[in-house]
């Protein structure tokens, strides 16, 4: 019976690779053919079908193909301490058909060693209608060693047997050791057959004290009615920081993590996802939750400290966590859907008159009266005045000047990890109609309604957040010589519906997900002020400054679907925001008395989240409270531009933008639409 596991049908099998690991090399092999000065370094840039056999202290540098077949098949083999860097092909395969199982070692280091694997290493051993499975060890390191890997470590024992189950071992360190894996590290036993056998099968095993460092896929699968798959086992104490994935599978024993001794430590960072038990030993030992969405059971938490940068619970054996992400997004994204409702209102219209929509005359150059639509240079999303008329007689307005228009607009907002935040993007979407007037000779007012959606996923298959929102408002514009100032207010309803996706390590697939819907609410009023330059009878400059205030509610809820569930509390969020910008404007009138206007703008702006931003929640029946994360205060810069043609009493136009903020973050919105004058 192997010193290293718990009795088991194969550990007749895999006391033998131990062994092999432990004592020097009994198999022949070829023997490199060098001299005793070249005998430090061997370089393969060729195909190779004979063993390689290094000498102690020796080093193997493969870029080519080394391929060895046979009943026990040995790819390289050192017989002492030595080194491996392949960025090649090296494989070890042992196919029988009946009696035995082989013996498919493809990388043995009798002693202390390395590997460093770009490549691909790969031991198969294939048994069909045998006695006994064959033994695939793909990297066999006889003492303190350590594995880099950022290609592909296979071990495969595929056996179909009347007898006992295969072994598969992917990487074996016979001391101390250290694993850093970013590729892909896999041990698959696969038992069929009706002799009731079960596969071993082990991704990394460390007989020492050791670390292990994973941004890839460690996987172990192990076949038959009581296999053993073991992705990681540290037969002392140990460090595993895991931010990839580490998988067990099997009808027996299945074991994601094991280490055999306290003064061990867990660490779970963003990109974590484990399937299989996970079991410490000992005192001392240390979990840093750092990753949300986690539902975790462990053998014990007795003796284990448990720490984390994210929201998270202890309640028996179990750590469950949060991911805030969708918490620390949803008045950003509210932000970004208002910011662009407002830009209907901003960039619908330009330097011709309203009233001049009511007929040609208003297009000739004797009858210049202008008055800006209401919002048109907000935000600098609409072109100021090119008509140097209108400020000789800024008082003179048409008779009516009534309009109807409508318009959408699309946008995406990226926020890149920031904290405890993961990567989001947020798509939104939404159109409104609106009729204004003049009421006065230097008053219009205004109203609009209208609709929209917005959608937002999380990186690294997190979740989701939807809201379908619902708004109308209505705004004013009041003109003072060269000088504007305008006002708004815009309200509106959201049905909002989240997604978790959750790592529970006792499910087969390793993932559940907990959903929830509810409601919510928002307010928004907005004031601005600017002043209009004429350059020259084309060009037009319009500085101006914009304050907006938003709060926003969220009803209280509770997740279905899911082993950990999450109740959340109804809360308030409450965002100001300044802007300043210049926009820079060109409007040609045409014979026929069409226009056409181009601008574009630029302009700095500051974010606030103000108030009480506090989120409490339950968790695993645990109070479970935390402010709403990311950054209070911001900054950022933005720039657009957009186009008109106006033609008689309809204009058709659009505008883009672009803003990049200081939590990197950056968003990018699109409008146009359609005015009628009357």
């Amino acid at each position: 019976m192997s010193i290293f596991h718990r009795p088991f049908s194969a550990a007749p099998a895999r006391a033998t690779v131990l062994a092999l690991v432990a004592l020097p090399l009994i198999f022949s092999g070829l023997t490199w053919p060098v001299s005793p000065a070249q005998a430090q370094c061997i370089t393969n840039t060729q195909t190779i079908t004979t063993t390689i056999t290094v000498p102690p202290g020796g080093c193997v540098i493969n870029s080519g193909t080394v391929t060895v077949t046979g009943g026990i098949a040995e790819a390289i083999q050192f017989t002492g301490s030595g080194s491996l860097t392949n960025s090649g092909s090296v494989t070890a395969n042992v196919d029988k058909n009946g009696g035995n199982g082989g013996i498919a070692d493809t990388v043995i280091i009798n002693g202390a060693g390395s590997v460093a694997n770009s490549g691909s290493i790969v031991a198969s051993a294939n048994n069909n209608n045998g006695n006994t499975g064959g033994i695939a060890d793909t990297v066999l390191i006889g003492g303190a060693g350590s594995v880099a890997n950022s290609g592909s470590i296979i071990a495969s024992a595929n056996v179909n047997n009347t007898g006992t189950g295969g072994i598969a071992d992917a990487v074996v360190i016979g001391g101390a050791g250290s694993v850093v894996n970013s590729g892909t590290i896999s041990a698959s036993a696969n038992v069929t057959g009706p002799g009731g056998g079960s596969g071993l099968a082990e991704a990394v095993f460390i007989t020492g004290n050791g670390t292990v460092v994973n941004s890839g896929t460690l996987i172990a699968t192990a076949g038959g009615p009581s296999g053993l798959a073991e992705a990681v086992f540290i037969s002392g104490s140990g460090s595993i920081t895991n931010s990839g994935a580490l998988i067990a599978s099997a009808n027996g024993i299945a074991e994601a993590i094991f280490f055999g001794a306290g003064n061990s430590t867990l660490t779970l960072l963003p990109g974590s996802f484990i399937i299989g038990s996970i079991n410490f030993a000992g005192t001392n030992n240390t979990v840093s939750m750092n990753v949300g969405n986690q539902n975790l059971t462990f053998n014990t938490l007795a003796g284990v400290t448990v720490t984390g940068t994210v929201p998270f619970v202890a309640v028996g054996n179990r750590i469950a966590s949060v991911d805030t992400t969708s918490f620390a997004v949803a008045d950003k994204t509210l932000m970004a859907f208002t910011e662009a409702v407002w830009g209907l209102l901003g960039s619908r219209g330009n330097a011709a008159a309203v009233g001049a929509e009511s007929g040609p005359l208003g297009f000739a150059a004797d009858a210049p009266s202008y008055v800006e639509d209401a919002f048109s240079q907000v935000m600098g999303y609409a072109k100021a005045p090119s008509d140097a008329l209108l400020f000789k007689s800024p008082t003179v307005t048409t008779a009516d000047g009534t309009t109807v228009w409508a318009k959408g607009f699309y946008g995406q907002r990226t926020q890149q990890a920031d904290g405890p935040n993961l990567r989001n993007v947020t798509q939104f979407y939404g159109g409104a109609i609106g009729l204004d007037r003049l009421v006065s000779p230097d008053l219009r007012l205004g109203g609009f309604a209208g609709g929209g959606s917005t959608s937002t996923a999380i990186d690294l298959n997190f979740g989701t957040a939807r809201s379908d929102i619902g708004f109308g408002g209505v705004y004013g514009r009041k003109d003072i010589g060269t000088i504007f100032v305008d006002f708004g207010l815009l309200a509106g309803a959201t049905s909002n519906r989240t997604t978790r996706n959750i790592n529970n390590n006792l499910l087969a697939t390793g993932l559940e997900t907990a959903t929830a819907s509810f409601g919510g609410w928002f307010i928004s009023p907005e004031v601005a002020a600017g002043k209009r330059y004429v350059l020259d009878s084309m060009w037009s400059l319009t500085p101006a400054v914009r304050f907006r205030y938003l709060a926003s509610g969220f009803d209280s809820y509770t997740e279905t679907g899911s082993t950990s569930n999450l109740s959340v509390a109804s809360r308030t969020l409450q965002n100001i925001e300044e802007r300043g910008d210049l926009t820079l404007t060109r409007t040609e009138t045409f014979a026929n008395a069409d226009r056409l206007s181009t601008s574009i703008y630029a302009g700095l702006l500051g974010q606030q989240r103000v108030g009480d931003a506090g989120v409490n929640t339950i968790l695993l029946g645990q109070a479970l409270a935390f402010a709403t994360p990311g950054k209070s205060s911001i900054g950022g810069a933005y720039a657009g531009g957009g186009v008109e043609w106006r033609t008689r009493n309809v204009t058709i136009f659009g505008s883009a933008e672009y803003t990049a903020m200081t939590d990197s973050s950056n968003t990018v919105t699109g409008r146009a639409g359609i005015r009628v004058g009357f």
